[in-house]
């Protein structure tokens, strides 16, 4: 259940990805990007928004399984995945 309420939130928020203005992040945005980077940038940022949701729900879901993250994971995903989109994509 829980996995699928984080896929759930992040699919909801993946087409407002793109059309966000510049993000401000906070502690967990920064971890989420920090952990999507560590995958193969160029293949996430070649695949869009599927691309770029697919690694902020891998992300998202690891730190939360970890303990290290909480909060509204459709927030820290749509954030996370504009910030990176922003350091990485554009």
């Amino acid at each position: 259940m829980f996995m699928r309420n984080i896929f759930f939130t992040i699919a909801v928020s993946g087409i407002a990805l793109l059309s966000a203005g510049p993000v401000l992040a906070d502690e967990s945005t920064d971890m989420v990007v920090q952990k999507m980077a560590e995958g193969d940038v160029a293949a996430i940022c070649g695949d869009g928004i599927g691309g770029i949701n697919k690694a902020a729900t891998a992300a998202i879901t690891s730190l939360a399984q970890a303990g290290k993250l909480s909060g509204d994971f459709a927030v820290i995903g749509q954030e996370a995945g504009g910030l990176f989109y922003q350091l990485h994509c554009s």
